[in-house]
């Protein structure tokens, strides 16, 4: 099982890309430098419309 560092790193190629200390960076600052990070960052977009729109139900499961 993986454990938590106190210096969390975000490897590049072998490199580090970005190195800071736990509670310098937002989940979603965090979220942004995974990979997909954008793409999480607009379905987390999509269902907030979706559930100001549905009051506050979130979308069905996809089949």
């Amino acid at each position: 099982m993986a454990e938590l560092c106190h210096r969390p790193r975000r490897p590049l190629r072998g490199a580090v890309a970005v190195d800071f200390k736990k509670g310098q960076k937002t989940r979603e600052e965090i979220t942004d430098l995974m990979a997909g990070g954008v793409g999480m960052a607009r379905l987390d977009v999509e269902i907030e419309g979706y559930m100001a729109t549905h009051n506050g139900h979130p979308p069905p499961p996809a089949e």
